[in-house]
C-alpha cells in the first residue's frame, strides 16, 4: 500500500490531563489490587478503566496484554502505555513509546494489547496513546480501534481485520473514525478490511501517521462462461479466487469433455459425485488434467504466467512463481505463521472444516476452527488418475510450469507446510485462477542467448505484460555497470504487450554487460530482472574449423569455451590421416562411424580410440590439458579435471537442474533430438523441450567396442586422463552423469576446449 502520510519521531513526551484519579496496571499485577500504585498494581487494562471511573488516567507499564473482548474507553478517560518495567511513577521520562518495528515485538518496552480475532482491540472515546494493538477484528467497522470522538496517539496497530465474508462490507481494517475523532502519530500495517483495509470513516482527523503494508480482502467477484460465480481474496499484491474452478467452457466457449481416465492429450474435466453433492461443488469444484488447464498455451514460470488457459478473461493460471510469491507472502506475516515458526503456513491457507483429523498442533487436520487465517479456503478435493484419490487428506493446486514435469502446490491434512511437486500432465486436479493488483506493465528480462554471445553483439530480449495498454513501449538497456537504465544505450522491440527480442549492439570484446527489459508507460518506466554476461568469440557461429573444412559452432559455458558438436575429422590438424577399421587398437589411431552407418556423421560426428584422441601426447589431467591431440589449432583435448569442471558449473547453477536436484543434470547438457524417447522423470528423452538448457548439444552417439552399442542412449566423450591400460570417458545418460575409466582401444566421441 502507498505511504500516505509521514511518520513523526517518536520520542518520549510529557502528555498534559486532567486532575483525575490514577490507576496502575502492570502485567505482574492483580486485578485484586486498588491500582493506587504500580506496587498495588492491576493485572488487566480493562480492570484499569473500570477502576479510573469518569475522569480517570490509567498508567499501563510494558508488557503483554491479552484481552477476551474489546476495551472500552469512555469520554474523559485516558489510556497510556510504554511505561517501563521500573518506572516508580507517571514521569514521562521514565516511558517508551512505540518506534520502529523491530521493538514492536519487545514487551519489555511496549505496551503491546493482542486480540483474539475474534473482537476489535478497543472502542475509543477518550484518549488512548502509547500502545501497540494487534490482531484485532470485527465483522463491521474497525477491528483495531473504533474512535469514536476520541483521540489515538503514538500508537501501532497491526494485524487487524474488518472482514464480513457474506456481505464484503466491512470497513476500517486498522481503525475506523467518526464523530470528529484523531488519529495521530500513529502506524497502521498488515490489516485488511472489505473498504480501507487501513483507515475508514467519516468526519475524522488522520494527522502524520504511516500507513503501509495494509491490503484489501477482495478484488470484487468474477464470472466464468457458465455463470458461475467466484469471490477474491487479496494476499499482498495477488488476487486470488476463493473457491476452486468449475467452469465446462473456457471463456472463448470451447466445451471442456468430462473425463473417466486420464489423457495427457485431450483436456478433460473430472467430478466424483459420490462424494460431492451440489452444495459442496462451490467450494470444491471440479478437477482438471493439466491439458485442460493450459488450452495449449505453453509452459510458463513467468510471474504473471501470461496465460489465461482455463481461466475466465482478465485472469490467468499461476506458474510455479507466482505460487512462490503467495507462500512467500504468507510467510513473512508473523499472524499466517503457525506459533510463529517460518515455513508454517499450510493451515493459515486452508479451509476451516473438511480435512482428516490430525493429532500434531500446526498441521492442517489439528484444530481446524485456526485455519483458514488467509482466507485462501483450499480444500481437501484430492486427485484423479483414473480413479478419485486422498479426499480429505490432500488439496492440489496446477500451476503453468513444466520442468520436465508440471509443478503443483500440494497441502497435506497431516502436515505443516505447502509442499512443491511436479507431477505428470494426465493427472487432475484442483485450480485456482489470480490477477496481480498493480496496474503498472510488468516486464521480464530473458537470460542472453549463450549461442548468440559474440565479440560486438549479443540477442537479448524480455515479455511485456502491459494490460491492454497499447501505449506501452518496451526493450532492453544495457551498461558496463549495474542497474541499466534508459538513460544508457537501450533498444526499442515493439509497443502494447509481448515477446520480443532485442539485438544488443556495439559491444566490446572480453568486457562484461548488464541487460534490464524496460517498460514505458503512464505510469512511468519499469525495469525488469538484470542480466549479465560477457562478450567473446566463443560464441561466434562457424568458428571452429578442422582440417578437412568441417566448421563447428562453440558454446560458452562458465570459462570453458567447448565444441556445441562432436568432433568428425579424418585427419589430424598437421595433416596426417587417421584410419578407419572395423576393429579396435590401444596403439593405432582409428575412427568409426556412430552405429556403423556412414549417414549419421555429419549429424553424430565420428568415433575415435584413445590413440586418435591423443596423436602420440602423454596423458595429462592439467587444466587446461594442453593435449591438442585429435583437436583443430587453437585448441585441445579436455582433461578429467576440465570434464568435472564443466559438471561443477552446471550443478551450482539451478535453472540446468531437474526437478530441484543438482545431480539431475543429463537433460540440461543433452540435444533436443536423437535420443531415445523415456518415460522416466528426468531421463533423457522424457521431455525433449526441456533438454539442452546449456546448449552443449551432447549427441547420443554410443560407442565402438568390438561392436557398436549406446546409439540414441549414451554420449560418451574420451578425455586426456589415463587410468593406466585404461582411459577416462564423460558419459551422459538416463538422468545424471559418469566420469569413469574404459579401454583404451573402444571408440568414443570427442569435443574440443579452446586453449584460452
Amino acid at each position: 500500500m502507498k505511504k500516505i502520510f509521514t511518520l513523526l519521531t517518536l520520542v518520549c513526551c510529557a502528555v498534559l490531563g486532567w486532575a483525575q484519579t490514577a490507576v496502575f496496571v502492570a502485567s505482574d499485577g492483580n486485578d485484586n489490587n486498588n491500582g493506587s500504585t504500580w506496587a498495588l498494581a492491576k493485572k488487566t487494562i480493562a480492570a484499569g478503566i473500570t477502576a479510573a471511573g469518569e475522569n480517570g488516567t490509567v498508567y499501563v507499564k510494558a508488557g503483554s496484554y491479552g484481552i477476551s473482548a474489546q476495551l472500552v474507553v469512555r469520554v474523559g478517560v485516558s489510556v497510556k502505555g510504554g511505561y517501563g518495567l521500573a518506572s516508580t511513577g507517571t514521569d514521562t521520562t521514565q516511558r517508551e513509546l512505540p518506534g520502529t518495528n523491530n521493538r514492536w515485538e519487545n514487551a519489555s518496552i511496549c505496551t503491546i494489547i493482542t486480540g483474539n480475532g475474534n473482537h476489535r482491540i478497543a472502542s475509543v472515546s477518550g484518549l488512548l496513546e502509547g500502545c501497540i494493538l494487534r490482531r484485532g477484528y470485527t465483522n463491521a467497522m474497525g477491528g483495531g480501534a473504533y474512535i469514536d470522538g476520541g483521540i489515538v496517539r503514538y500508537c501501532v496497530i497491526r494485524e487487524c481485520d474488518a472482514i464480513n465474508e457474506s456481505t464484503l462490507e466491512a470497513e476500517g481494517g486498522g481503525v475506523y473514525i467518526i464523530n470528529g475523532g484523531t488519529l495521530s502519530n500513529s502506524v497502521i500495517t498488515e490489516c485488511r478490511g472489505d473498504r480501507g483495509p487501513a483507515a475508514s470513516g467519516g468526519n475524522g482527523t488522520l494527522v502524520n501517521n504511516t500507513i503501509t503494508r495494509n491490503w484489501p480482502t477482495h478484488c470484487g467477484t468474477v464470472a466464468d462462461y457458465d455463470g458461475n460465480v467466484y469471490t477474491t481474496v487479496v494476499i499482498g499484491q495477488q488476487c486470488w479466487t476463493k473457491q476452486n474452478l468449475r467452469t465446462t467452457h473456457y471463456n472463448d466457449g470451447t466445451a471442456i469433455p468430462q473425463g473417466n481416465t486420464t489423457s495427457s492429450t485431450e483436456p478433460f474435466y473430472y467430478i466424483n459425485y459420490n462424494i460431492i453433492t451440489s452444495t459442496m461443488l462451490t467450494n470444491y469444484g471440479y478437477l482438471y488434467n493439466w491439458q485442460a488447464v493450459m488450452h495449449g498455451a505453453p509452459s510458463s514460470n513467468e510471474n504473471p504466467s501470461g496465460v489465461t488457459g482455463i481461466c475466465p478473461r482478465g485472469w490467468h493460471v499461476p506458474s510455479d512463481a507466482e505460487w512462490t510469491e503467495l507462500t512467500d507472502f504468507v510467510n513473512t506475516l508473523a499472524r499466517f505463521r503457525c506459533s510463529g515458526y517460518d515455513g508454517q503456513i499450510a493451515k493459515a491457507l486452508s479451509a476451516k472444516s473438511a480435512w482428516t483429523s490430525s493429532n500434531n498442533a500446526c498441521e492442517v487436520g489439528n484444530n481446524q476452527g485456526g485455519n483458514n487465517v488467509t482466507m485462501f479456503s483450499a480444500y481437501p478435493v484430492g486427485y484423479f488418475n483414473g480413479s478419485f484419490n486422498a479426499f480429505g487428506n490432500n488439496a492440489y493446486f496446477w500451476s503453468t510450469t513444466n520442468t520436465s514435469s508440471v509443478r503443483y502446490r500440494r497441502l497435506d491434512y497431516n502436515y505443516y507446510g505447502v509442499r512443491n511437486y511436479g507431477e505428470s500432465m494426465n493427472l487432475a486436479f484442483s485450480v485456482r485462477c489470480v490477477k496481480q493488483l498493480s496496474n503498472e506493465p510488468i516486464v521480464h528480462t530473458n537470460p542472453i542467448s549463450i549461442g548468440s554471445i559474440q565479440s560486438t553483439q549479443a540477442t537479448g530480449g524480455g515479455k511485456c505484460y502491459s494490460y491492454g495498454d497499447n501505449s506501452v513501449i518496451y526493450g532492453v538497456c544495457w551498461s558496463t555497470s549495474h542497474i541499466p537504465t534508459i538513460e544508457d544505450p537501450h533498444t526499442t522491440d515493439g509497443t502494447g504487450e509481448g515477446v520480443f527480442t532485442s539485438i544488443i549492439t556495439g559491444l566490446t570484446n572480453g568486457v562484461t554487460y548488464y541487460v534490464r527489459a524496460y517498460a514505458i508507460s503512464s505510469e512511468g518506466v519499469v525495469y525488469g530482472e538484470e542480466v549479465s554476461f560477457t562478450t567473446d568469440a566463443c560464441g561466434d557461429p562457424n568458428n571452429v574449423t578442422d582440417y578437412d573444412g568441417n566448421t563447428y559452432n562453440s558454446v560458452l559455458i562458465g570459462t570453458q569455451c567447448w565444441m556445441k558438436e562432436n568432433l568428425r575429422t579424418t585427419h589430424f590438424a598437421d595433416g596426417t590421416a587417421i584410419s578407419t577399421n572395423s576393429g579396435t587398437s590401444n596403439t593405432v589411431a582409428y575412427w568409426y562411424y556412430p552405429n556403423n552407418n556412414a549417414n549419421n556423421a555429419e549429424t553424430y560426428g565420428l568415433l575415435y580410440n584413445w590413440s586418435a584422441v591423443m596423436h602420440g601426447s602423454a596423458s595429462s589431467n592439467a587444466n587446461p590439458s594442453g593435449v591438442q591431440g585429435i583437436c583443430p589449432n587453437g585448441w585441445h583435448v579436455p582433461s578429467q579435471s576440465e570434464w568435472q569442471q564443466l559438471v561443477s558449473y552446471v550443478q551450482s547453477m539451478p535453472s540446468y537442474w531437474c526437478d530441484g536436484n543438482s545431480t539431475y543434470i543429463a537433460m540440461s547438457l543433452a540435444s533436443e533430438t536423437g535420443w531415445n524417447s523415456s518415460s522416466s522423470n528426468c531421463y533423457v528423452g522424457s521431455n525433449p523441450s526441456q533438454q539442452n538448457k546449456t546448449l552443449f548439444s551432447a549427441r547420443p552417439a554410443g560407442y565402438r567396442t568390438s561392436s557398436c552399442g549406446g546409439f540414441g542412449t549414451n554420449a560418451e566423450f574420451f578425455s586426456s586422463t589415463e587410468d593406466g591400460s585404461s582411459a577416462y570417458r564423460f558419459l551422459i545418460r538416463d538422468r545424471t552423469h559418469e566420469i569413469g575409466s574404459y579401454s583404451k582401444g573402444y571408440g568414443y566421441s570427442v569435443r574440443c576446449v579452446r586453449d584460452e
